[in-house]
């Protein structure tokens, strides 16, 4: 009997069911409790229950203007009651909690942690952090080999990191990164696991095919849906000229079906990359430079908002798992930048250009618009990415 009560007071199964219900702040007191308390709160099996009561916010990558050149980076969040707040920082308690790192980038944000593209302080070099904001710990990821046998070889410019994921599979329950490096010579992928602290390379067949594919501005960035990371890019086809001193130049093919549109997905369980099937039947399969697009997550589902400049649309389709094919499920006139969905209801949606931009919320079935508290020190938000507090550890 006495190895199912905690603190001889409750049976387990009801202690557990309040701790659930609490935020993370208050459980990093409470492991100082007892040894039956702190071996319940770091326990997997809690993490993993008590993440689910916690509700889903957005975060963004945010530009701050401090003064009159200054420009600062840090990370907003919409909660669940509308308002807003700097995630870390304006959360209420004050504790200054922001790591001391530069943030240049949101790679993801997946199962309670966050992976930012940033560098110290102390710093110039660039790298990885993982960071869970409800715990306050973060963490430098180390240099893959890959890169560092090419940065002492040929200069840290030698190569291109073409696009990066960061996601959890809960098959497996584990984080990874995972990026497509173009280097001289070869395109490579690789991934890094937080159970292993290690990165290594994944040797697949679409890797070439990357290699000849556009992923940057003004294509939005990879998604991770049910433990699988997807990115948009067309594939490309160059035309090679040369120049009066004999230097090779690109351009862009402009016959249309000669660009075509792609999706490549990577599996984060067992680390396979693919095309991924459905692809064939994107809406605006054939490039056009007046048609822009981004994935999404919606209900758990694959999503992609297609921008029509022409017509100064946004299309909303969803990728059904059934048959796989793309169903479009809104239009939205006169809206440019659709950031992605708040609490799978609402599409976020950026007006305005600095000194005068601003998030609104749009829910399509009402064509409601209501305007979210906005700090007047904003110049650019970009991409949302869904975002609930958890325990999890990053070592």
């Amino acid at each position: 009997m006495a190895s199912n009560i905690i603190g001889s007071c409750l049976p387990t199964d009801m202690i557990t069911e309040i701790l659930s219900m609490l935020p993370p702040k208050s459980l990093l007191r409470f492991k100082s409790v007892c040894r039956n308390w702190l071996a319940l709160i770091t326990s997997s099996h809690f993490i993993s229950f008590h993440s689910q009561f916690r509700p889903k916010q957005s975060v963004f990558f945010t530009c701050l203007k401090e003064g009159q050149s200054r420009v600062s980076c840090c990370i907003t969040s919409i909660l669940p009651d509308g308002t807003s707040c700097r995630l870390g920082r304006d959360a209420g308690d004050g504790d200054g909690d922001m790591p001391s790192f530069i943030i240049h980038d949101l790679v993801g944000s997946s199962n309670g942690l966050i992976c930012l593209l940033a560098r110290s302080v102390y710093s110039t070099e660039e790298d990885y952090v993982l960071w869970n904001p409800a715990t306050r710990q973060y963490r430098h990821l180390p240099a893959s080999p890959l890169l560092a046998r090419f940065s002492e070889k040929n200069g840290r410019h030698a190569f291109r990191i073409q696009v990066a994921g960061f996601g959890f599979h809960h098959g497996i329950n584990d984080y990874k990164l995972f990026r497509i490096v173009q280097t001289p010579n070869a395109t490579h992928a690789e991934v890094f696991t937080l159970s292993a602290g290690s990165w290594r390379e994944v040797d697949e067949a679409p890797i070439e095919r990357a290699g000849e594919c556009y992923f940057g501005h003004p294509i939005g960035p990879g998604v991770v849906v049910k433990g699988v990371w997807y990115h948009v890019g067309f594939e490309y086809s160059l035309h090679r000229e040369f120049d009066d001193d004999r230097e090779e130049t690109h351009e862009f093919d402009t016959e249309p079906k000669k660009n075509t549109w792609l999706i490549l997905s990577f599996d984060m369980g067992n680390d396979t990359l693919s095309e991924t099937v459905g692809a064939g039947q994107l809406p605006y399969q054939y490039f056009d430079p007046d048609i822009t697009r981004k994935l999404m997550v919606y209900k758990d589902s694959l999503a992609m908002s297609i921008y029509r400049k022409k017509e100064s649309c946004h299309e909303i389709w969803t990728l059904k798992s059934t048959d796989e094919t793309w169903t479009r499920l809104f239009i939205i006139p006169n809206i440019e930048t659709v950031l992605g969905f708040w609490n799978d209801k609402e599409i976020i949606i950026r007006r305005g250009y600095n000194p005068n931009v601003s998030l609104v919320l749009l829910d399509p079935f009402t064509k409601r618009l209501r305007m979210l508290p906005q700090n007047d020190d904003v110049i650019y938000f970009r991409h949302a990415h869904t975002y609930v507090e958890s325990l999890a550890s990053i070592f």
